[in-house]
């Protein structure tokens, strides 16, 4: 189901009750479920975890049921259920895919299977948004015929979901080429960034605990995955003024306006004298309706959004998260992984908007992997 809803403007019409219909089930199917996930859980760790993700949910329910009653439907051109259905749409399904791992209705084959659906999905969110964006520009009239495709943020998190065929290298370094390939077409200067991090650190990781016999073989493969890699980023420098336009930017320290948007937002928080706004915020959107646009950063959304609660929610849930990667009582893929998908949401907290914005690309694997579906113990 996840997969069909994902394909939204591809297989069927945006906004249809195809669309409206899927999102009530998917939704409905990981609130019932999350309440058995909380009776099941043992390990304390995970528990806690589960605990924050609980409060951020609660958290965000709230503010999204008083957005409704005080602004109506609508925010500056935004449905209003939108609130809430992002917070559910990114972290109800941890718990999902976590109980049916732990009931072994999610294996590592099957999980593999989903994998290879995911990245097929993924590239078709790709093509969806690349149509939208060149209309965009031909509209605007742009000096550029390329520009930034937002599906980039999404397919780092498929990065993650390679390590299901740890044991198969061939499919790995494949996978791991081909979504890196397309996060560069994207042209997201920071997931591009976070993708390079993140090879690195799964190249050295898996090369870490290979055997003798193995080591070769990966890091054969590895060496020509990241060849293909950076001679793609040549064929693209040397092709595309677009992307030369980005190097250019980067190179220069030139971020977007990222640093004026931030520093108003900041002053914003802290010039008010409001003690209750300083300590649960404005409401939600705040962002949207006194600047017009949002933060692009977690911590400053959340401060302004939900004050000082807010953010310290969002720090509890990163902290527990980087502290169940870090326990030895999980394999050592299991940690691997969510140690992965912990680099890139914290990353993008401060870049861009990731705790409303995890795909089910990441949490199908965040679920998994608190399961231990690593393990062989687990069929």
């Amino acid at each position: 189901m996840w997969c069909i809803y994902l394909l939204k403007g591809t297989l069927y019409q945006e906004g249809t009750l195809i669309n409206q219909g899927l999102l009530l089930i998917i939704l409905l199917i990981t609130l019932f479920e999350s309440f058995s996930c909380l009776q099941i859980t043992k390990n304390i760790y995970v528990s806690r975890l589960f605990r924050s993700i609980s409060a951020l949910i609660a958290m965000f329910t709230i503010y999204g049921i008083i957005l409704f009653v005080t602004d109506g439907v609508s925010v500056k051109g935004k449905m209003s259920q939108y609130y809430i259905e992002g917070a559910y749409i990114s972290l109800l399904p941890i718990y999902v895919t976590y109980l049916y791992t732990k009931k072994g209705l999610i294996t590592l084959h099957s999980l593999q299977m989903w994998m290879i659906l995911f990245v097929i999905v993924g590239i078709c969110e790709y093509f969806k948004m690349e149509r939208g964006l060149t209309a965009r520009i031909l509209e605007n009239k742009s000096a550029f015929d390329e520009g930034t495709n937002n599906a980039g943020n999404w397919l780092l998190y498929l990065i993650p979901g390679m390590l299901v065929f740890r044991k198969k290298p061939l499919f790995l370094y494949i996978g791991l080429a081909v979504i890196t390939v397309f996060i560069i077409m994207a042209m997201k200067r920071g997931a591009i960034l976070i993708c390079l991090f993140l090879l690195l650190i799964i190249i050295r990781g898996i090369m870490k605990n290979a055997s003798k016999q193995q080591y070769f073989i990966i890091a054969l493969l590895a060496a020509i995955t990241l060849l293909v890699v950076f001679a793609y980023i040549q064929q693209m420098i040397q092709s595309s003024d677009y992307f030369n336009y980005r190097l250019e930017q980067t190179l220069e320290g030139d971020t977007s306006n990222r640093e004026v948007i931030y520093e108003n937002f900041w002053n914003t928080y802290i010039n008010q004298s409001d003690p209750f706004a300083l300590l649960f915020g404005r409401g939600a959107w705040a962002t949207l309706k006194t600047a017009g646009g949002f933060a692009h950063n977690d911590w400053l959304e959340m401060l302004i959004n939900n004050g000082i609660i807010g953010a310290f929610l969002l720090f509890v849930f990163l902290y527990r998260l980087f502290q169940v990667s870090r326990c030895k009582f999980l394999a050592y893929e299991s940690r691997f992984c969510l140690f992965l998908i912990f680099f890139i949401i914290t990353i993008r907290t401060f870049i861009s908007m990731s705790i409303c914005g995890m795909s089910i690309y990441a949490t199908s694997m965040l679920g998994f992997s608190l399961a231990d579906g690593f393990r062989k113990n687990v069929r």
